[in-house]
């Protein structure tokens, strides 16, 4: 299989590799779509340690939809042709390696496939273009349920959303549907920085 490889700075290569032989308690899993994340381009302009945890010599990418192509004899939660989004953290069963989860592979083994926590099941009626989006989707709401609980976001105050990214900043203007309200028309009292 191909498989992006990051080697540095400025280094990414395209391989030939070797199509990952999954375990009783794995599946595998064909990439259909995958998007760059801004950490993607931090990394390979700015080297390691400088965006999302990517490791030098792994598989590079991590905003990706899949499709369940082989599964271990003790799946029974999976099924081989479930579309899926890998979750980063969890897929490969190794949180250090959340951003060489081989998003720009042709395939990647998921260890210890479990429903709801390392894979995530896509509906038909969300396109693959679109699916490939749910992880940045998922940090933009994940920052305004944080900055709700922490109470760094008041309710009546207006707030500028200032952001590299569009996929992540959308999201999380969407909590003003809960009353806040996140615009540059009027008065900014407060900016929220996502990077």
């Amino acid at each position: 299989m191909k498989s992006a490889i990051y080697l540095g700075k400025e280094n990414v290569e395209v391989r030939e590799v070797p199509v990952p032989e999954i375990g009783d308690n794995d599946v595998l899993i064909q990439n259909i779509y995958s998007s760059i994340c801004g950490t993607d381009v931090a990394v390979y302009k700015h080297g390691a340690n400088t965006g999302h945890k990517v490791t030098v010599g792994g598989e590079f990418g991590h905003e990706t939809v899949s499709r369940i192509v082989k599964v271990g004899k003790n799946i029974t939660d999976f099924k081989v042709g479930d579309r899926v989004y890998p979750y980063p953290r969890f897929a490969k069963d190794d949180t250090r390696r959340a951003g060489t989860l081989g998003g720009f592979s042709e395939y990647i083994q998921v260890i210890n496939a479990k429903p709801q926590h390392s894979l995530y099941f896509v509906p038909e009626s969300i396109s693959d273009k679109v699916a490939c989006l749910i992880e940045p989707f998922t940090v933009g709401c994940r920052a305004a349920r944080s900055l709700r609980s922490r109470r760094w976001i008041f309710k009546g105050c207006r707030y500028c959303v200032m952001n590299h990214s569009h996929s992540i900043g959308s999201p999380f203007c969407h909590v003003r549907s809960a009353g806040f309200h996140f615009d540059g028309s009027h008065t900014v009292f407060r900016y929220i920085f996502l990077f």
